[in-house]
């Protein structure tokens, strides 16, 4: 999303997604990664922090890594942090099928399928469909949400590269906030729907059934939507 004004489309998003947070019943915010585009720059991070704060006073709000975090200097290694613990810890054991979710919807930053034409050939996006697609689809993966690119996508329900049955949908979700990408699409089979505006997407759940939907900044219009029943 980034800082307004140096982000264009910063603002309508937070005022957006304010307005959601004062009139509904809106339980989380899932913002996955370029947070601020600070990079680094103390005073433009408590320029955003101010900026969400007439939301996150409100509601939590999650966030992811993207690459404008992790590589503004040098790939994370001054986070004074360190590890959470030695590999295979954890946080606890499993508490069992009370914590059971009928829903699963993943949140990384690089995108795994865009049908822009720069992203032809990208070796992430090469890496991502061959190390994860096929344990997102074993564990049955319902939505993979991710940013990267500064545009709206949606696929059909899809697995390595085919509409099917009871595949993963694949959201691009980049256009909160950023310098629009105007870059051309190569109008992919699995592509259902595509925007290059300033939005943001909503998701109602319940243990049986999703809705999602993608807002307009301009005018809050629902442009595209789609339903998972289970």
């Amino acid at each position: 999303m980034g800082v307004a004004p140096a982000q264009p489309g910063a603002k309508s998003t937070v005022d957006r997604v304010r307005a959601q947070v004062s009139t509904n019943h809106i339980t989380c915010i899932l913002h996955i990664g370029d947070i601020s585009y600070a990079r680094g720059i103390g005073v433009l991070w408590n320029a955003f922090m101010t900026q969400i704060d007439p939301i996150t006073s409100h509601v939590p709000y999650m966030v992811g890594i993207g690459n404008h975090e992790y590589d503004h200097i040098t790939g994370g290694d001054k986070d004074p942090s360190g590890a959470l613990g030695p590999e295979g810890s954890n946080y606890g054991n499993d508490s069992g099928d009370e914590c059971a979710v009928s829903m699963l919807i993943v949140g990384p930053h690089r995108p795994m399928y865009s049908s822009i034409v720069r992203n032809v050939g990208d070796p992430i996006k090469d890496m991502l469909q061959k190390s994860l697609e096929p344990m997102f689809y074993q564990y049955h993966v319902d939505i993979n949400l991710f940013t990267h690119i500064h545009s709206y996508e949606r696929s059909c329900p899809m697995y390595q590269g085919q509409c099917v049955d009871n595949g993963i949908t694949h959201a691009l979700i980049g256009m909160a906030g950023h310098n629009l990408d105007f870059d051309t699409y190569t109008g992919a089979k699995w592509s259902v729907y595509h925007d290059q505006q300033f939005d943001y997407t909503q998701i109602s759940v319940n243990r049986t059934h999703l809705h999602y939907s993608y807002h307009r900044n301009v005018d809050d219009a629902v442009v595209d939507h789609f339903d998972l029943t289970k």
